[in-house]
């Protein structure tokens, strides 16, 4: 007599499912990890790239730019030093170039920076317009209650903050460089 045996491969078919289902979820975390290391790599070579644009712009600003008299119809470099101090009139010519919409982008061309950015004196300075602690970009202000906050910048997820010192008027003044 022959007797029947019956193979039963509902357990094959388990494992081989069980493998496939590993296999994603490996593939899965392994792109989740990438993910994770370009992310704090963008980041920090973004927070990089900022950091030397505000030298940039510091260094730009703080120059005796070019040509040396410029004014906002021939400027290729807006600098707002003389004799190693702030000039008040390329003071006054730098305001007058950021307070429009259209003059700050083209200030921005002639700085070369594609970030925007504001400019914060540790005590007020006298301009035509009065007396005023910065200016920048139009419709930014600087909030006098915290030291390190611009209001109403829009995309500012990373400021970075440039300190120098120059000469005002005769005496020691701290000029911050805020960059977004």
């Amino acid at each position: 007599m022959k007797k029947c045996i019956s193979i039963n491969k509902t357990g094959q078919a388990w494992s081989l499912d069980l493998v496939i289902a590993i296999t994603i979820f490996i593939i899965g975390l392994i792109g989740i990890y990438v993910y994770a290391l370009n992310l704090s790599y963008n980041s920090e070579e973004r927070l990089s790239l900022i950091r030397s644009e505000a030298e940039l712009v510091s260094s730009v600003i703080l120059s005796e730019g070019y040509p040396e008299n410029w004014t906002i119809d021939n400027v290729e470099a807006p600098g707002i030093i003389s004799e190693d101090k702030i000039n008040q009139t390329k003071l006054e010519k730098l305001y007058l170039f950021s307070s429009s919409p259209e003059n700050y982008q083209a200030l921005r061309e002639k700085i070369h920076t594609k970030y925007d950015f504001y400019i914060q004196f540790n005590r007020n300075i006298t301009l035509i317009s009065g007396s005023l602690n910065g200016f920048g970009k139009p419709g930014i202000s600087f909030d006098q209650n915290s030291s390190s906050y611009i209001s109403n910048a829009e995309n500012a997820t990373d400021i970075i903050k440039a300190t120098r010192f120059s000469i005002y008027e005769n005496k020691p003044i701290r000029v911050d460089f805020y960059i977004w």
